[in-house]
């Protein structure tokens, strides 16, 4: 078993550590009483303000390290290049000259996330080792112009999700692993602590699923497409108002939106009290501890029921998303 200690950051306004109460695996498939293995990975996670989870890999020989986002909702692996001329001043960057592992690539490389943010750069070919597993000759971008990403932590982003959403034929990191035999199962799950100054980490585990992280049974919901991580809900309720009785909805670690179509939204806006601020441009609910305690429970109808009954600090920009800060 594979284990690195966590890392602490400190901002103006939060101490960053990392954890979580629930583990969530991501497979197509169920595999029963799986385990962490010895060949497992684990990776511990700096949870950034509950907004994303971040943890380290290096590329190339001698290593190069880089702290990364890891996100289900993409499939490449992207980190600034030492040519990046556009956001790139307080991040690690990545040097081909000084790894001895290095191959060239040089395709161009373009990537644009949901949130309108946008890298480019190009291709190269290089080791990436997390946590002590070294996955050989592969594919990552250099960019060298990054936008929209002015204030985060992370240099990065390492993509978890199926071949078909990575650019230009490139196996995504997780797929190398499993052919290159580096871990015991097909699999990855992610233990993510909402709260920042927990002592137990957030993890990655690579290869398995720590049953010491959660009680009961995992609930395993069949995919509908092989692209994002895409599941059907059987419906959304707010208390006993039903707001949709079938929606597809994708399962995402690089977000903290809930979004969903307009009408949905509002009436789930609507279910949960909230009012429109005109001022703001948002949909909002009054945050005292008062009002949050009163506020109903919602209900995400899979292949059963999924109850959230903890206090919600709600934000919406109209009619296209909400936002869910769970305290």
């Amino acid at each position: 078993m594979h284990r690195i200690q966590p890392h602490l950051y400190r901002t103006a306004n939060c101490t960053l550590s990392i954890t979580n109460q629930t583990i969530c695996q991501m497979s197509s498939r169920t595999f029963g009483n799986i385990t962490v293995e010895k060949s497992s990975v684990y990776e511990r996670l700096v949870n950034e303000d509950n907004m994303y989870f971040m943890g380290n890999i290096s590329i190339g020989t001698p290593a190069q390290t880089f702290l990364v986002n890891f996100d289900i909702g993409s499939s490449d692996l992207w980190v600034p290049s030492s040519r990046c001329s556009s956001n790139c001043t307080r991040h690690h960057k990545y040097t081909a000259a000084n790894s001895q592992t290095y191959i060239l690539n040089g395709n161009p490389f373009f990537l644009t996330y949901a949130d309108g943010s946008f890298v480019s750069g190009y291709i190269s070919i290089d080791t990436v080792t997390i946590n002590g597993i070294t996955v050989q000759e592969q594919r990552f971008a250099e960019c060298i112009s990054i936008t929209g990403m002015d204030n985060v932590l992370y240099d990065g982003i390492l993509g978890l999700g199926y071949p078909t959403l990575a650019n230009y034929g490139n196996t995504p990191l997780f797929y190398n692993m499993w052919n290159q035999s580096l871990i015991p199962e097909p699999i990855f799950s992610f233990y993510l602590n909402p709260d920042t100054n927990a002592i137990t980490g957030s993890e990655l585990i690579f290869g398995g699923i720590d049953s010491s992280k959660f009680t009961g049974d995992i609930t395993y919901v069949p995919l509908v497409l092989t692209g994002y991580w895409e599941f059907q809900m059987t419906s959304v309720s707010v208390g006993s108002t039903l707001i949709n009785s079938s929606l597809y909805a994708i399962a995402d670690t690089g977000t903290t939106f809930i979004t969903g179509p307009a009408t949905q939204v509002e009436a789930l806006n609507g279910a949960l009290g909230a009012t429109y601020d005109s001022s703001a441009k948002m949909y909002t609910v009054n945050c005292s501890i008062n009002s949050l305690s009163s506020l109903p429970n919602w209900f995400i109808m899979m292949t059963q029921p999924v109850t959230i009954t903890q206090p919600l600090t709600i934000t919406q920009p109209v009619t296209y998303f909400i936002v869910f800060s769970l305290h």
